[in-house]
Formats: C-alpha cells, sequence, structure tokens
C-alpha cells in the first residue's frame, strides 16, 4: 500500500479546510432594526424585531446582553419585549422593555455568575424614541454631504417697467 505525499493530500487539505473553516468566518452579526437609547443613564438597547436577537449595554453597569427574546403584542396595547434565562457570565438574566409608540421604559436584572446574592439593575427610559441614532448612523448623518444651496438670482425687480403697479386701494 502506498502513502499518499504531501503534494497529493494539499488539495485535499485546503478543500476540507474552506468547507470546516470559512463558514464560520461568513456568519455576520444579526442585523438589528429597532435601537433604543436611555435618557438617563447609559443603557442602550439593540432589537432584531424578526428574530427577537437583542443587545443591551450599560457600560456604567459594565453589562453588555445578547441573547435571543420574544416579542408580545397584547391587545394592541404597547410592544412588550421579553427575555429570562441564563447568558453567558450571568447566573440568570431577566428583561421586560415596553415600547408605547414612541416612548420605552424597561429594565434588567442580571445575577452575576457565582455571586447569588448580587444583582445587577439597568434601567431604560426613553422618552422620544425618534431621537435615537446608534453612534455609526449619526456619524454617517454628520458626514454625509450637505444639499447645495439654490442658485441666487439678483437684479429682478418685483414690477419692471412692462408690468404697471397695482392701483392702490386706499381712500383719499
Amino acid at each position: 500500500m502506498r502513502v499518499p505525499t504531501a503534494k497529493r493530500c494539499l488539495p485535499i487539505l485546503i478543500l476540507l479546510a474552506s468547507i470546516v473553516f470559512v463558514p464560520g468566518l461568513c456568519v455576520a452579526s444579526p442585523s438589528y432594526d429597532l435601537f433604543l437609547k436611555s435618557d438617563y443613564g447609559q443603557a442602550r438597547f439593540w432589537l432584531n424585531t424578526q428574530t427577537g436577537q437583542f443587545r443591551w449595554e450599560d457600560k456604567p453597569h459594565k453589562l453588555l446582553i445578547e441573547a435571543k427574546g420574544t416579542l408580545a403584542f397584547p391587545n394592541l396595547g404597547p410592544v412588550i419585549f421579553t427575555f429570562s434565562g441564563e447568558v453567558p457570565g450571568y447566573d440568570w438574566v431577566s428583561i421586560c422593555l415596553k415600547l408605547y409608540g414612541t416612548t420605552a421604559t424597561g429594565y434588567l436584572a442580571a445575577f452575576p455568575e457565582g455571586e447569588p446574592v448580587r444583582k445587577v439593575v439597568s434601567n431604560m427610559y426613553d422618552r422620544d424614541t425618534r431621537d435615537d441614532l446608534p453612534a455609526e448612523q449619526k456619524r454617517a448623518k454628520k458626514e454625509a454631504p450637505k444639499r447645495p444651496a439654490p442658485p441666487r438670482v439678483e437684479g429682478l425687480h418685483p414690477y419692471p417697467a412692462e408690468i404697471p403697479r397695482p392701483a392702490s386701494t386706499k381712500a383719499p
């Protein structure tokens, strides 16, 4: 029996590596179509409304939690987003966020792993969700070229000689 040489094995190894490793590199993070920024504090919330993938970030509390939650629309009232469960680094995380038109309120309670009595709470209160933009979009909006000013036309008179002025309606 002949042992394959390195030249013969190289194409097979490249093919196997491309099958095993490339799909892992090409997986993109979920795109989020909703972004909320708390008016008070540093809580920020991203949500993909189709899949339920979310990201909650609170820098002062050193929280960065990514998982998949659920959206509900009970009785045509507020939109409610909830999540409860284990997340890497936390024994348990609970989120409840309510969206009332253009207002959002909610909280996140996290129990760090291995600390049974410590609880970290992050609050979300966003009075006007229409003014929220992620930093990337704000930067892009700022850097976007401004519309050129309309051309100015000078030397036109409101009443040229060819058009008589309107008669005065004042009584003598």
